[in-house]
């Protein structure tokens, strides 16, 4: 059976089911682009760790990333812990191969006075990004939880947020808000009277039938894509 064959089958029974739409695109993806073209048609007896230690020397010829390349080795690899397990193959040859080393970047954050800065900028903007990053700074939200939320979220009688999910987005679809992994993800947040002050504002500028705290101008949310164009502008 060649590889290519088998993780169509493994895509489709397995990922499917059992991942989150994002996760199955991601896989889908990376196996059409990086692994199908190079080891597609080999029969998988004919695969061994020299064959998957090539793919990935190949990958690192191609100027692909020490983390693009862990992120193949990994799909790779439970594709054929999968493939062992039905007894298409002895044992899994990704295990003999060496994982691309990865160098830990340092995440560059924002001081006090440089987060006031772009708040001050964000509202002389008179755009929704004054209150989105009000919730962002003022209460650790993430950008996914941040345009998944909606107004009967927002409690301003107890001063509560309710962060019940993430926007998910494939191909520039939106496909919904998805419940976090674990039931820690679901969470209510105090919200700062500075924040309350900011989204009582914001709420009088929505119309009042719109669900969403932050949507486009017809009604939907924002995208990731447009909000990313709008922060980079107000940089």
């Amino acid at each position: 059976q060649p590889l290519a064959s088998f993780l169509n089958k493994w895509l489709t029974e397995v990922v499917a089911t059992t991942r989150r739409p994002n996760t199955l695109l991601c896989y889908t993806n990376q196996i059409r682009l990086h692994v199908t073209p190079h080891l597609g048609n080999v029969p998988m007896t004919r695969i061994g760790p020299v064959q998957v230690q090539n793919l990935l020397s190949t990958l690192a010829a191609q100027n692909k990333s020490a983390r693009q390349r862990q992120l193949v080795r990994s799909i790779l690899r439970r594709a054929m812990k999968q493939a062992v397990r039905w007894g298409c193959i002895p044992s899994n040859p990704v295990d003999g191969t060496d994982s691309p080393r990865v160098e830990r970047r340092t995440l560059q954050v924002l001081n006090r006075d440089q987060a006031n800065d772009l708040l001050v900028a964000a509202r002389m903007s008179e755009s929704q990004l004054y209150p989105l990053l009000m919730l962002a700074i003022g209460v650790g939200m993430r950008q996914g939880e941040l345009l998944g939320l909606r107004w009967p979220d927002v409690n301003f009688d107890t001063g509560l947020v309710s962060i019940k999910g993430t926007l998910i987005e494939q191909r520039g679809h939106l496909l919904g808000v998805q419940r976090p992994k674990s039931e820690a993800g679901v969470r209510q947040i105090p919200l700062p009277a500075s924040v309350q002050t900011a989204l009582r504002a914001h709420r009088n500028r929505v119309p009042e039938k719109c669900e969403w705290v932050f949507p486009c101008k017809n009604g939907t949310p924002h995208r990731k894509s447009s909000l990313t164009k709008q922060f980079k502008a107000l940089l």
